[in-house]
């Protein structure tokens, strides 16, 4: 499968403090996951990792969050706002 959003490199001497924070700005998406996060694509598949260990939530279609099914563009207009 592939996603788009958008990834924030965390400062080491806050990185604790900072996902305290999204622990609970975020709960409201429905699942936590620590994923590859992969920003290369050769012939349409994915190359080796830009991070290992990528700290994402997300918003299933049972979320007031969920976004549905939309383009890149449509994204980067969402992240714009936020």
């Amino acid at each position: 499968a592939q996603t788009w959003g958008t990834a924030y490199k965390l400062p080491e001497d806050k990185r604790e403090q900072i996902i305290e924070y999204l622990e609970v700005r975020e709960k409201q998406y429905d699942v936590r996951e620590v994923l590859p996060l992969f920003t290369e694509l050769s012939q349409g598949e994915a190359v080796a990792p830009a991070v290992e260990d990528a700290l994402v939530y997300i918003a299933t279609e049972e979320s007031a969050n969920y976004l549905g099914v939309a383009t890149i563009d449509d994204l980067a207009m969402y992240d714009n706002h936020l």
